[in-house]
C-alpha cells in the first residue's frame, strides 16, 4: 500500500529541508570570500562521513566522525579530506 498524502497540507519535511538551504543561501550571500568559503555535502555530512545521523545528533558530527576516523580500519573518505585541507589551506 501507498502513502497517503492529504491536499492543502504542507510536507514538514519538505518544509524542514527548505528552510535549511534558504538558511544556507543566506550565509553564503553573506559570506566575503576575502575571509573565507563555505564547502557543503551532498549528500548530508552524517552520509559522507559514514556516521548515523543518530550518533551525529547524539554526541555531534564532528566528534563521532573523528571517534570513527580513529579507528585504524576508518579510511577518511575523501571529501572529508577535501574540506579539511581547505579549511587549514593544506
Amino acid at each position: 500500500m501507498g502513502s497517503t498524502i492529504t491536499v492543502g497540507q504542507p510536507d514538514r519535511k519538505f518544509e524542514t529541508q527548505k528552510k535549511a538551504y534558504d538558511e544556507n543561501e543566506k550565509i553564503k550571500s553573506a559570506l566575503n570570500t576575502a575571509y573565507g568559503q563555505i564547502e557543503t555535502f551532498d549528500p548530508r555530512f552524517e552520509g559522507v562521513a559514514g556516521i548515523s545521523r543518530s550518533a551525529g545528533e547524539t554526541k555531534g558530527k564532528p566528534i563521532t566522525a573523528l571517534e570513527q576516523f580513529e579507528n585504524e580500519d576508518s579510511a577518511i573518505p575523501q571529501r572529508v579530506e577535501e574540506v579539511v585541507r581547505a579549511i587549514f589551506n593544506l
